[in-house]
């Protein structure tokens, strides 16, 4: 069996979070032709909700895992 050094992979967030935004642009374009600019509102402020509460999810989640479990004392 041969060893082989695993390589670094490459850090792709910046070009997903470009592609993201390009997505979310022609689909508000879509929405807006289709529904008209109120829908894209609404669904501009219900995705910044649900990012919110993931990222309070995220958070509290963070929050428990670095917060030292304490043991019961015996009565």
């Amino acid at each position: 069996m041969q060893r082989r050094f695993i390589n670094r992979a490459e850090n792709y967030t910046t070009p997903s979070l470009i592609l993201m935004g390009v997505n979310l642009i022609w689909i508000f374009g879509v929405i807006w032709v289709w529904l008209g600019f109120g829908m894209v509102l609404i669904t501009g402020l219900v995705l910044n909700h649900l990012i919110n509460r993931l990222d309070q999810h995220l958070q509290a989640r963070e929050a428990a895992r670095a917060w030292p479990k304490t043991e019961t004392l015996p009565d």
